[in-house]
């Protein structure tokens, strides 16, 4: 059977299997062609001695799957304290390794999951946040705002990975762009064809409003996830492969 479009997924690479399977089910291509990387920061000491500090903390919240090695490299198992999740894939690579999540974000962003996660039981609890490099504040600034006296330890960076100009090519050739991250984004808008023209501002589908943000600034029409699930995530590709299709 013919696939009904083609959909670049941008993910690192060995991210995007279960994504790939869903687009599959719907009768649709997928190209991948990673566009980042994610390098973990070696010095683990930071945080080591984030968790170890006496009094604990009431919290350690992640922000991305990209952080659960860092968070199992220093504690090896459960932690003995509550673990918040921005969301179900986060949450589901927490408890692959046996780490109970007590607060799971729905994926959309930092904010909600302060939201989600309220104000300590006691005003100035220490929360230890997991952070990339560079990464955006807002989820550290609404922990304060909520009374949260928190500790942001970076712990992974996320890094541009330069494709070949045979994946740029196939990148281009594809009706609708999915993205799950920022960075993603600003790689794609690095990238030049043949030519050296930047690539065509396909229809793109994103998980998360910060994501939706950083894609509708670069110029993409965007079609957001109903929530950050690779079914989801394929659903809105679906959509918005039908964009390309509207006269």
């Amino acid at each position: 059977m013919s696939s009904l479009g083609r959909v670049g997924i941008t993910r690192p690479a060995g991210r995007g299997q279960h994504l790939v399977a869903e687009l599959s089910g719907l009768g649709l291509e997928s190209v991948e062609v990673p566009l980042v990387e994610i390098r973990l920061i070696d010095d683990v000491e930071p945080l080591r001695s984030a968790l170890a500090t006496v009094p604990p903390p009431s919290l350690v919240v992640l922000s991305s799957a990209s952080a659960v090695p860092a968070l199992l490299a220093v504690i090896g198992s459960a932690p003995g304290i509550a673990v918040a999740a921005v969301g179900p894939a986060t949450k589901a690579a927490l408890e692959s390794e046996g780490i109970p999540v007590t607060v799971e974000g729905d994926g959309s962003g930092g904010v909600a999951l302060a939201g989600i996660i309220g104000p300590p039981l006691a005003p100035g609890d220490r929360a230890v946040l997991l952070a990339a490099a560079g990464g955006r504040h807002e989820l550290a600034e609404s922990l304060v705002a909520f009374g949260w006296k928190v500790e942001p330890i970076v712990v992974y960076e996320t890094v541009a990975r330069p494709p070949t100009l045979s994946e740029v090519e196939a990148l281009g050739a594809c009706d609708v762009v999915c993205f799950a991250s920022p960075s993603a984004v600003t790689a794609f808008e690095a990238l030049r064809d043949s030519t050296g023209a930047p690539l065509h501002r396909h229809p793109a589908a994103v998980i998360g409003a910060t994501t939706a943000g950083a894609a509708r600034q670069a110029g993409f029409v965007v079609v957001v996830a109903t929530e950050a699930t690779d079914a989801a995530l394929a659903e809105a590709a679906a959509a918005a492969l039908r964009l390309t299709h509207e006269p």
